[in-house]
């Protein structure tokens, strides 16, 4: 079910819409707890089947036409899971649960062959199944999970930004050529992805992981973030 509202101003060139929306899924596939799903041959006994239900609102500010364009856009969205046998059956965040979504888009003709973009996005973390305790058994660190998907990846930020340059002078040429010098995550933030609880190696059995090489505990946990800062020249040729 959703239900929208479009406006458009003429003299502005600009248009405002605002969405609500609510969803209901069924057969939504879900790992049972302690699963392994790599390599296994009998993967179907690992999955277990539920639903699943999303709500949101959707607000959005765009101007298409001018020398300065764009849009800003934000999503307030929640996603939830009900699934027998996992989180004893009560209703818990899905991974693509994030609630916060904003974004903003901008384009600007500098020059007749300049034209300048940058794309700002923030959005809250996927959730993710963190251990809420662990126990030793048989000189093993093993870890004690409640609630599924009970904590959050920190918030994404990702700022990008490029230039573009039309070679051509004429813009009526069969031909079109330009150069586009562009930056990924430009701010280098670090934005993380997966959060792994690494096993650290008792003396004579390996060499303990770098996070932390003063504790003796067994299991230390350690974050992998995506690519912090990343330039491209790209050439681009269009009949």
């Amino acid at each position: 079910w959703a239900i929208n509202y479009l406006k458009y101003f003429p003299a502005a060139n600009m248009e405002i819409s605002a969405a609500a929306y609510y969803k209901k899924f069924k057969n939504q596939i879900d790992y049972e707890p302690y699963s392994t799903p790599y390599l296994n041959p009998l993967l179907e006994g690992e999955l277990r089947f539920g639903t699943a239900q999303s709500y949101g609102l959707e607000l959005l500010l765009k101007r298409d036409f001018g020398r300065l364009n764009g849009w800003i856009s934000y999503t307030y969205s929640r996603v939830f899971r009900e699934t027998e046998g996992i989180n004893d059956g009560l209703t818990y965040r899905a991974f693509q649960d994030r609630p916060h979504d904003f974004s903003l888009v901008l384009n600007y003709q500098l020059k007749k062959r300049i034209l300048f973009t940058a794309n700002w996005i923030s959005q809250s973390g996927s959730p993710f199944t963190s251990p809420t305790g662990f126990y030793t058994f048989n000189e093993q660190r093993v870890p004690i999970y409640g609630e599924r998907n009970n904590y959050r990846l920190p918030t994404y930020h990702r700022l990008d930004v490029s230039w573009q340059f039309t070679l051509n002078r004429n813009p009526d040429n069969k031909y079109q050529h330009s150069l586009v010098f562009s930056i990924y995550n430009a701010l280098a933030h670090k934005n993380v992805f997966a959060v792994k609880f690494n096993k650290l190696l008792k003396d004579g059995y390996g060499t303990k992981i770098g996070a932390n090489v003063l504790s003796d505990q067994q299991l230390s946990p350690s974050q992998i973030d995506l690519v912090r800062f990343f330039p491209s020249l790209t050439y681009k040729f269009k009949l």
